[in-house]
């Protein structure tokens, strides 16, 4: 299944990248997004002869995630898939000499640890719990493993007591909570177990969070591999949790602990600190890093923090660094780690020297998803605007990239990629990027309408990403260019840009303006008699906006959850129990971007869409009842998500489907 690498100059600009990656006609449509994989938790053993990766799928198949190998620096050896796809199985971790591949697995009806020998032959369960494992880690010298399992405080390792307590307060049939219980509350909990022969001896599991309170939880920021780490002798564990209870879901300050692998006595190590501390990492010295915001409500910037073993001090190591690292990974030198963190639009791998603070890009382009030290250079999960994801290294000496992986190349063999370009932009003299997406095959004389794709929240970004929600390739196949605006608030620009949007909303709404104004002036293929604009959540009141700001600008709005009277819903999230607060319009922010306010301005035909994943249902009903009362043509759509919130791919097909006879209907597609 893999192909030759291919050598890629870093360097070269995204123009030239994307020009090369565009092959034979055909245009992306659901079916292709829907086959398409995803890639995550990338592992390597001592000797890194191979690499294992989880491989997910994008349907709505029951077993969608498995465990792949890859050859490193072998010839003639092929990719193959380790794990049946008979049960899914996720996050493999070496153990060892690397003779031991752990992993994650439903097979036995529940999330629990699992091995496979290099050798091949059959999995092994390693752990057999009467809840579901979340995460795990197994120590360095294979003696013990640490498990992540929600679990009720008061049963302790008790697991029975915990499954008896939900299914007590939680009516399984009818998939509710009990009316006269209180519902069992649960928190992420760590237990330590030692192994015999590989395996865990469980009926001695451990608390290590016993002596605290407040759970392991997850913050806006950290998936719950990333939450907790052992140390490279064996003899501690660090974690990142709420010091004390917690609303759930309201989980914003959280410290750094520490604790013996043999439980114990607890250290908090961050107790100053109101904000959230998370992504503990061990240094091949010992020593430990993580991240770090300091405010507790509202962060949008992570600092590297580094605590030495030797005096017990804590240090900022990346104090002059104005971005905000999503993610560490520990190397072989205790004084160099990579950062994963968004710039301009870009989601990039850098390298901090910890000693002197000094922090220089490895990656140029794309939108890293993950990394993993080699020593022969960094290896990343990256995906860019016209490429989905693949595994690729970055070579250590001359910074070339190599495609490791070829997942999704058959997929996007018989699609033709839009080219994309990027310029500078803003109401501050080009303060931000802005990303324009041609359809597949344009010549760049041809005159095509535009739509504006505009991000769900204040914070983030839609540049050089390949998205499985908003796909702007799948926009542009439909024979229109898509503006991609990292207009105020977006990530990757420094503290003050990040912060602009809740400072003042209408300079938002002005980079938009003069991003679209910039697109239309510099490229004259594109046609400014044929604008649509379109969003979720932020973005879909966004959409709004700017069509009530210049009704005469777009033809036609999709808006996807929007919030049509966003001072009540300002009012109504100040008081919900969030951990993501980037979407927040404080109450008396939001008349500037209010549609109820503007009401006799929304003139725009509209595409409204209701999925419960920004807001509620009433908005989405009053912006579309308010259109219908001004006899504004408007339709209103509702798509149920699943029960995990995420919509299945016949609900994203129908969207997609509903978006473009939208836009090819006032756009003369």
């Amino acid at each position: 299944m893999c192909t030759a690498m291919r050598r890629i100059r870093l360097f070269c600009s995204a123009l030239s990248l994307a020009l090369a990656g565009t092959a034979a006609a055909g245009s992306l449509t659901s079916q292709e997004i829907a086959s398409l994989r995803s890639l995550s938790d990338p592992v390597l053993p001592p000797d890194e002869t191979r690499l294992v990766v989880t491989v997910g799928r994008q349907d709505d198949a029951d077993v969608n995630q498995r465990l792949w190998q890859l050859p490193l620096g072998g010839e003639g050896d092929a990719t193959f898939a380790l794990t049946a796809a008979t049960s899914n199985a996720w996050a493999g971790q070496f153990v060892g000499d690397g003779q031991w591949l752990y992993f994650l697995s439903d097979r036995s009806g529940r999330h629990q640890v699992w091995r496979l020998h290099a050798q091949g032959g059959d999995a092994e369960a390693v752990t057999d719990l009467a809840l579901d494992i979340e995460a795990f880690q197994v120590a360095p010298d294979a003696k013990a493993i640490v498990v992540l399992v929600n679990t009720v405080r008061a049963c302790g390792a008790d697991f029975g007591c915990t499954q008896d307590a939900i299914a007590d307060s939680y009516d399984i049939a009818a998939k509710v909570w009990s009316d006269e219980r209180t519902p069992a509350v649960t928190q992420g909990r760590l237990f330590v177990v030692s192994l015999t022969d590989g395996i865990a001896n469980n009926d001695e599991w451990v608390e290590l969070t016993a002596p605290i309170d407040g759970g392991v939880g997850n913050t806006n920021t950290s998936l719950p591999s990333s939450l907790f780490a052992i140390s490279p002798d064996s003899r501690r564990v660090a974690f990142s949790a709420s010091a004390e209870k917690q609303q759930p879901g309201r989980l914003t300050n959280t410290d750094l602990f520490e604790v013996r692998l043999s439980g114990g006595r607890v250290r908090n190590l961050t107790a100053e600190n109101e904000g959230p501390d998370t992504g503990p990492r061990y240094l091949p010295n010992g020593e430990l890093v993580w991240l770090s915001a300091k405010q507790a409500f509202g962060s949008y910037r992570h600092w590297v923090i580094q605590h030495r073993r030797s005096n017990g001090a804590t240090r900022v190591a990346t104090p002059a660094w104005d971005r905000s690292p999503a993610d560490i990974i520990v190397t072989n030198d205790p004084n160099k780690v990579y950062a994963i963190a968004v710039d301009e639009g870009r989601r990039r791998l850098f390298e901090v020297e910890l000693d002197n603070g000094i922090v220089f890009p490895r990656s140029a382009f794309g939108w890293v998803q993950a990394a993993i030290d080699a020593k022969s250079g960094p290896i990343v999960i990256m995906d860019s605007l016209h490429q989905p994801v693949e595994l690729h290294q970055i070579a250590a000496l001359d910074s070339a990239l190599y495609r490791l992986s070829a997942f999704n190349v058959p997929t996007m063999a018989d699609v033709t990629a839009g080219v994309y370009e990027v310029f500078r932009t803003g109401s501050d003299n080009g303060s931000l990027s802005a990303f324009l997406l041609r359809p597949p095959g344009h010549d760049g004389e041809r005159k095509v309408p535009l739509v504006v794709l505009l991000r769900s929240t204040q914070h983030g970004t839609l540049g050089d990403h390949f998205r499985h929600d908003w796909v702007p390739q799948q926009l542009a196949a439909a024979g229109v260019a898509v503006l991609m605006i990292d207009y105020r608030g977006a990530d990757g620009y420094g503290p003050t840009f990040a912060t602009g949007f809740a400072a003042d909303a209408a300079t938002a709404l002005d980079d938009i303006d003069i991003a679209l104004r910039t697109a239309v002036e510099r490229y004259s293929w594109l046609d400014n008699t044929k604008v649509c604009a379109a969003g979720a959540g932020l973005g879909g009141t966004l959409a709004q906006t700017i069509a009530a700001r210049s009704p005469e600008q777009f033809r036609c709005l999709v808006s996807v959850d929007p919030i049509y009277d966003t001072r009540t819903a300002a009012l109504y999230r100040s008081v919900q129990a969030t951990t993501d607060p980037s979407g927040w319009i404080e109450p008396g922010r939001a008349d500037v971007l209010d549609p109820a306010t503007l009401a006799n301005r929304l003139v725009t035909p509209t595409l409204v869409i209701h999925q419960d994943k920004y807001a509620t249902f009433q908005q989405a009903a009053a912006l579309y009842g308010d259109l219908q009362r001004r006899e504004v043509d408007t339709v209103l759509m509702q798509v149920t998500p699943n029960t995990d919130g995420e919509l299945s791919f016949a609900a994203q097909a129908r969207l997609a489907s509903a978006v473009n006879n939208w836009l090819e209907r006032f756009l003369d597609l």
